[in-house]
């Protein structure tokens, strides 16, 4: 009802959305306190106690360094960690190239792909046998995303930046991977999300 109440009035805009959200999981919130259980058992009869967990970012000046601070996290038992693509993509690549055995990587490009390089500098991580690539192409580039997509095999990633299965929707032939917010979507969306996704 409050998505429908503001029609025409910025629907999907602003912070409309969000506040929809908060609202959302303050209510599920509210049904897990009063089944007197945590809201994943309600979600699902039989929830997991751990799910993997990865080190999003690394720390340091140089490859070597960014590497070694990804290597004290491996000794820890992480087996993933998540890079991000801020200005120099070959910085990206040699700490990719510098991280020890065993530990797999990720990349966020952070939107900073351009659609017209995108393939050739992402197939530098199909050389390298990243784990995904996540949002590497402004979000409204839906055709730009399926030509990446179909250029290489390293999964997309897409989700943080939409707030409704509406908006993912010309996606869920693409992404390999959808990681939707949950400050943006709400339990409910995220739910609406994974059914339109399956």
């Amino acid at each position: 009802r409050m998505y429908s109440t503001m029609r025409v009035r910025g629907h999907s805009g602003g912070f409309m959305l969000d506040a929809m959200s908060g609202v959302d999981i303050a209510l599920w919130d509210l049904a897990g306190k009063i089944a007197v259980k945590p809201v994943c058992a309600i979600l699902c009869a039989a929830p997991r106690n751990k799910i993997p967990a990865y080190l999003s970012g690394t720390s340091g000046d140089t490859a070597a360094a960014r590497a070694e601070f990804a290597r004290r996290y491996a000794d820890e038992g992480i087996e993933l960690v998540k890079l991000y693509y801020e200005s120099e993509w070959s910085e990206l690549l040699a700490t990719a190239d510098a991280l020890p055995s065993g530990l797999s990587f990720a990349v966020d490009a952070l939107w900073h792909m351009r659609p017209e390089s995108a393939s050739t500098m992402a197939m530098d991580l199909d050389a390298r046998n990243a784990r995904w690539l996540e949002c590497p192409l402004y979000p409204e580039e839906v055709d730009a995303h399926r030509r990446l997509a179909r250029d290489i095999r390293t999964p997309l990633a897409v989700g943080e930046s939409y707030r409704s299965l509406r908006e993912m929707k010309p996606f869920l032939d693409i992404a390999q991977i959808l990681q939707p917010d949950l400050g943006r979507c709400g339990l409910s969306g995220s739910m609406e999300i994974a059914a339109g996704f399956a």
